[in-house]
């Protein structure tokens, strides 16, 4: 238990670190958290760090977490690389168009 608090310390201090604000970093974790419940912090871990991308991005809440959850479900079964491109690929989709692909 000691090692997840260490961990997620760690992910909250980078997330703090990108975004300034430690709230902001917080309700980022707390949004992967409750998007995996029972995967664990390293998982966790890369949903902060793709999250942390389309925020700077973005930097609309509502259309990085719509990219998130359809790149995961698309992905998933391709390992974190596979989410990450495919939310990088998107969110630089919606910043060139202003909508969100034809999935």
């Amino acid at each position: 238990m000691i090692e997840q608090n260490t961990i997620k310390n760690r992910i909250l201090g980078v997330a703090h670190d990108q975004l300034g604000r430690r709230s902001l970093a917080q309700d980022i974790y707390d949004d992967c958290v409750d998007y995996h419940p029972i995967n664990g912090v390293a998982r966790i871990s890369k949903c902060v760090m793709t999250r942390l991308v389309l925020n700077s991005k973005l930097e609309n809440d509502s259309v990085e977490q719509e990219i998130y959850q359809k790149c995961d479900f698309k992905w998933r079964k391709h390992g974190f690389r596979a989410i990450d491109n495919c939310a990088r690929t998107q969110a630089n989709y919606y910043r060139d168009t202003g909508q969100l692909p034809n999935w």
